[in-house]
């Protein structure tokens, strides 16, 4: 089959706003391609999972589609995945948000709930995280690929972060109350902005044509 080349596959599991994330793509030259069943997901060449709220309910509604393990064949071929906010937590092995809960194990690790450490006013710095963090890559390869440096500033929106297992699958960290966290996740094809690009003006839409154009 031949591609769209310019055709960006974002999956539709009724946890996220679609509306968004497509003007972004549309923003960057590219088309959006809204995706719902694992065919569909079978058949993009780039794509975005998506997402807000709770991770065991985008869990579940992930399995009852059979969308979990489409998205897992569809990273075994080599195609590269985009999770954002809850997106990228889905792409954990584990959260602990409401109780232990499995997620997708495509980059191992655990999900966590922020927390404002010792000596920080909880009156300044509140959870959820919520505002523009600079953030700053942990290696110079991945600053390369997206075309990017340290100290831009990017979009929060979330109460819980990623902790990768490997600490070489930290792309970019960011601080918020004393707690230094992982704001982008990478392991080989696959990578997760705990920020919304989406709503981080230019500069988010620079993040994101980075992802557009990988090869």
């Amino acid at each position: 089959m031949i591609h769209n080349l310019k055709e960006i596959s974002i999956i539709d599991y009724g946890i996220g706003n679609l509306y968004s994330i497509c003007n972004s793509i549309k923003a960057v030259g590219m088309e959006p391609n809204i995706v719902s069943t694992p065919e569909e997901v079978g058949l993009a060449h780039h794509l975005i999972l998506p997402g807000v709220g709770a991770f065991n309910a985008g869990v579940k509604v992930l399995r009852e589609r059979g969308l979990d393990s489409a998205i897992k064949e569809y990273v075994k071929s080599g195609k590269p995945l985009l999770g954002v906010c809850l997106g990228m937590q889905l792409l954990m092995t584990q959260s602990d948000e409401f109780g232990p809960c499995n997620g997708l194990d495509l980059i191992p690790g655990k999900v966590k709930p922020l927390i404002i450490a010792d000596g920080y006013d909880p009156k300044v710095y509140k959870i959820p995280h919520i505002g523009w963090n600079n953030i700053e890559f942990s290696f110079q390869k991945i600053a390369k690929m997206l075309n990017s440096r340290n100290g831009v500033e990017v979009y929060f929106l979330h109460s819980y972060y990623v902790c990768p297992d490997d600490e070489n699958h930290i792309a970019a960290t960011t601080t918020h109350g004393g707690l230094r966290f992982c704001a982008i996740n990478h392991r080989d094809n696959v990578m997760g902005y705990q920020f919304h690009p989406e709503k981080s003006g230019k500069v988010g839409l620079k993040l994101l044509k980075s992802f557009c154009n990988i090869k």
